[in-house]
């Protein structure tokens, strides 16, 4: 009789363990943070493919996405990005409202002392879309990261 209840609980964790994966559970993504000053947010990916290229129209919606986790900088003031080492290692790109900041891929980790200008200073500044996109290594996108800079008051 004793030998049945372990035998019994092996098998349990086995059938456990064959309908999780059957379910739809996604790994996390590599992480993203944005600094400034004291404060940070990170986040995973907004839309992310392991080991291939986002659908087209999904990329499509996630690059016009201005929802993301909110940090505020002062007017003149300046923000920083880090990236886990995955994104690092194969190439990113910063987006500030849609604009991409460099001509080539970013392979490190952080990057320090991106400053904004806000515009007119009497008129109610909209935020910033901040996106760190990682390309695929062709034409697409393998996943982006969202984030909104609010003018901080």
């Amino acid at each position: 009789m004793k030998t049945r209840r372990p035998a019994a609980l092996a098998g349990a964790a086995v059938l456990g363990a064959l309908a999780l994966t059957g379910c739809n559970i996604d790994k996390p993504t590599p992480l993203v943070t944005l600094v400034s000053g004291s404060t940070s947010v990170h986040s995973e990916a907004e839309c992310y493919k392991e080991n291939g290229t986002l659908d087209e129209a999904k990329a499509e919606d996630c690059l016009k996405s201005t929802d993301g986790k909110t940090i505020s900088v002062g007017e003149g003031g300046s923000f920083a990005v880090g990236v886990d080492k995955k994104i690092a290692d194969a190439g990113w790109a910063l987006l500030i409202n849609g604009k991409q900041q460099s001509q080539t891929p970013i392979k490190t980790t952080y990057v320090k002392g991106m400053s904004l200008t806000y515009g007119e200073p009497t008129a109610e500044s909209a935020p910033i879309t901040v996106q760190v996109v990682q390309p695929d290594g062709k034409t697409g996108y393998r996943g982006i990261w969202t984030f909104k800079i609010e003018k901080k008051k």
